[in-house]
């Protein structure tokens, strides 16, 4: 999954859909894979691929954990920054591993100038760039 994000994050979807979908191959049931599935499909302009595999994960069955933090990056890559705030409340809540990173995450990066999103980095304790009120890179 970081290798298939890394792609996403060069532009590569085709590649990270190709990991992505090895991945799920292999384990159907990781909800990560089908986040990052989602998350590449929304990158790529294919919303109503993303928006169905959102929902799924929205709604999953009992036993099965969607991490906030993925929640967070699929709605940040469609553009929908209210809930993707949302989930990132969620993800501090419950100590997402995730968090820890959020910063330097390039998926939430249109969140960055967001004083939500300042308040987050500032409350786990992450340094902030006063100069330019922006989350450091």
């Amino acid at each position: 999954m970081l290798l298939a994000d890394a792609y996403a994050g060069e532009g590569r979807f085709e590649d990270a859909i190709e990991l992505v979908r090895k991945g799920i191959a292999l384990s159907p049931t990781r909800a990560d894979a089908q986040a990052a599935l989602a998350k590449a499909y929304a990158q790529m302009g294919k919303t109503k691929e993303a928006r169905r595999i959102l929902r799924q994960l929205e709604d999953p069955p009992a036993g099965r954990h969607v991490s906030p933090m993925r929640m967070a990056m699929i709605h940040c890559a469609l553009g929908e920054k209210n809930q993707a705030i949302q989930w990132l409340e969620k993800a501090i809540e419950q100590h997402d591993a995730g968090v820890g990173d959020l910063a330097s995450r390039p998926a939430l990066e249109p969140l960055h100038s967001d004083p939500r999103f300042q308040d987050f980095v500032r409350r786990i304790g992450l340094p902030v760039n006063v100069a330019s009120d922006q989350v450091p890179h």
